[in-house]
């Protein structure tokens, strides 16, 4: 059985889905350094890059991205079989997708009141703008921005959201024509 290192996988998968190899290494615990030195292993491994290093950020080669694709529902299936396997800790363990901004601004900012009412909930976070496969990935909910027309999930409506324009002092005064949307107050 051909099988690249655990360790490799882990660090590939993190270095993957955090904007810096700093997330990818505090996510695992471990330095940038060992991040980078796993990644660099699994792509000697299977003697092709995964990452490109040629900018400011690393970030995924087509091949790489394919991988990702490839291998991130088996390693969640890993983990949610070996959770499965732990003896339990006596509450439920309960796993939920949103967007970044949204668990930023809307759900982090409620948890503490949360976890006071439900503290036998662990509440597990996967905050991405992908729109996820619920079952593939093992999650229990999902938020997601839309009117709920997604198939093979039951959807409903939980908040409107009110969106504006903002600009600096005086920018939209200094435009020709006198900038003004529709139905908004103008800046400054």
């Amino acid at each position: 059985m051909s099988l690249p290192p655990f360790a490799a996988l882990r660090a590939f998968l993190a270095a993957a889905t955090h904007d810096r190899y700093r997330d990818a290494a505090e996510s695992l615990g471990l330095t940038e350094s060992a991040i980078s030195h796993q990644v660099r292993r699994l792509e000697d491994f299977l003697r092709t890059p995964l990452i490109d290093r040629s900018g400011r950020r690393p970030k995924l080669t087509d091949t790489g991205r394919r991988y990702l694709e490839q291998i991130e529902p088996a390693m969640r299936q890993i983990q949610a079989a070996t959770e499965a396997l732990m003896p339990a800790d006596g509450g439920s363990t309960v796993r939920m997708t949103l967007p970044p901004s949204l668990a930023a601004t809307w759900l982090i900012p409620r948890l503490g009141a949360f976890e006071r009412e439900y503290p036998e909930i662990n509440l597990q976070l996967n905050t991405t703008t992908r729109v996820i496969d619920m079952r593939r990935d093992q999650m229990d909910f999902a938020i997601r921005y839309g009117k709920g027309a997604w198939p093979d999930v039951e959807a409903a409506f939980l908040l409107e959201e009110a969106a504006m324009p903002v600009c600096a002092p005086g920018f939209a005064t200094g435009l020709s024509g006198g900038f003004r949307p529709t139905g908004f107050e103008t800046c400054g």
